[in-house]
């Protein structure tokens, strides 16, 4: 957090707060908000697994489209296809 927040250790302090703010009003207690998000991460399907770890990504349609046609008689490298 310090890096988004280009070394301002006071302003990352505060982000980590917002977020265990949001994780208790939500889980209730710190120990639930750890143990849900640690299950929640268990049960990923296939496919959100491989997008979860780089191995593929997931975009929208209109943009898929659009890189096919703007793309169009370009070749592309093997990783990107």
């Amino acid at each position: 957090m310090i890096k988004k927040h280009n070394g301002n250790l006071s302003a990352a302090i505060r982000d980590a707060i917002d977020i265990t703010e949001a994780s208790l009003r939500r889980y209730g207690s710190f120990e639930d908000a750890i143990s849900r998000i640690i299950s929640d991460k268990k049960d990923l399907t296939g496919r959100e697994e491989s997008i979860e770890s780089g191995r593929n990504v997931l975009i929208s349609r209109p943009v898929l489209l659009w890189m096919l046609k703007w793309t169009k008689g370009i070749p592309l490298e093997n990783e990107i296809i």
